[in-house]
């Protein structure tokens, strides 16, 4: 069971964890091995081990599940060194979510958004700069590690697209490239999103536009274009080819098929944090500031509109909030769609109960 075909769920149980002091800007599920799953007796997370989170003073800590269930955070936080060097002011806490990347095996973070130009890889235990990379003409405002775990794709407000590849050594990662410099846009890139097995990239710009590529050759496709000229902010691909993107300028989401026929236009009449289609390619999600809303992907229909719950604090000392206090400003779905983790403003954790 999960949140795209459990018809009857009306609202998602959340609980609270105090991570940091500062907004939370990224929250992150690394991929483990099935062999080392865990499990948890009450039903809060049972497939993950570990959360990474990132908060807008640069901390990136690794989070454990101990036998309460609480996450345990990093004693060290205090004494722990910050990644890379300042963000760019011109990025927004929400829009440095897709500023950050973790490698498959969990060891190595990539950032973006940094003032300098620049896009770093930094070991997650320890926070040493691994690698640090120049190659965009202006900050780095997007991130998207492809599904084969070495397909990086960075996007600049210097309007190309650069795809590079991760090379794993015996202990450690080298960023190779770039393979390919991509173009076409007359404004900054926003979102990226990455399809290996469609072989393609798509890019979203200020400038009201989606442009698609060939991954392997680096060729242009094909542009698509905001129904209404409005800037892109969010953009994904379903595994079968429909792509969708959105705007927070007019809160409309767009639908268009891969060969650039424009199949529907929606408003959400709500401000999106996040947007991610399921697995099977049925559905997309949509994580809003106090509920997240279920859409089917063939003509993005609203299934469901789930209320977020907050039943109790993970801690003892933390008053508890009211859904109309939540600010949140990042927020993810773990591989098996059963959990939901959104970051907030206050450097507190929403975590949500477990789906069966």
């Amino acid at each position: 069971n999960n949140f795209f075909n459990n018809s009857n769920l009306l609202s998602i149980n959340f609980f609270i964890q105090k991570i940091s002091n500062s907004p939370l800007i990224y929250v992150g599920i690394p991929y483990v091995n099935s062999a080392n799953q865990i499990f948890s007796s009450n039903q809060i997370l049972t497939n993950y081990d570990r959360i990474i989170t990132v908060d807008s003073s640069r901390i990136a800590e690794m989070h454990y599940w101990n036998t309460t269930n609480c996450l345990e955070t990093d004693p060290l936080r205090n004494f722990k060194k910050k990644i890379g060097v300042s963000y760019s002011a011109e990025i927004s806490n929400t829009a440095l979510f897709n500023c950050f990347v973790i490698t498959q095996d969990g060891k190595y973070i990539i950032s973006g958004a940094h003032w300098d130009n620049s896009f770093r890889c930094s070991q997650l235990d320890s926070s040493r700069l691994v690698q640090s990379i120049v190659k965009h003409k202006d900050i780095v405002t997007c991130i998207a590690l492809a599904t084969d775990g070495k397909t990086l794709i960075t996007g600049s407000n210097d309007t190309t697209v650069l795809v590079w590849e991760l090379n794993f050594r015996s202990s450690s990662v080298r960023i190779e490239g770039p393979l390919h410099i991509l173009s076409g846009h007359n404004d900054s890139i926003t979102c990226i999103a990455v399809s290996i097995d469609l072989d393609i990239v798509i890019s979203g710009s200020k400038d009201g536009s989606c442009i698609i590529f060939n991954l392997k050759q680096g060729t242009y496709l094909r542009s698509i274009y905001h129904p209404f000229n409005q800037p892109i902010d969010l953009v994904l691909i379903a595994n079968w080819g429909n792509i969708i993107f959105y705007s927070q300028q007019d809160l409309s989401l767009n639908m268009f098929s891969i060969n650039g026929l424009h199949l529907k236009t929606v408003f959400t009449n709500e401000r999106l944090i996040n947007l991610i289609v399921s697995k099977r390619a049925d559905f997309v999600i949509l994580f809003c500031r106090d509920n997240t809303t279920i859409r089917r992907l063939h003509d993005l229909e609203v299934v469901a509109k789930l209320a977020i719950d907050i039943v109790s604090n993970k801690t003892t000392n933390d008053q508890l909030m009211k859904v109309n206090e939540i600010e949140p400003v990042c927020c993810t779905l773990s591989a098996d769609e059963k959990v939901i983790l959104i970051g907030l403003q206050d450097g507190k954790l929403l975590i949500s109960q477990k789906l069966y």
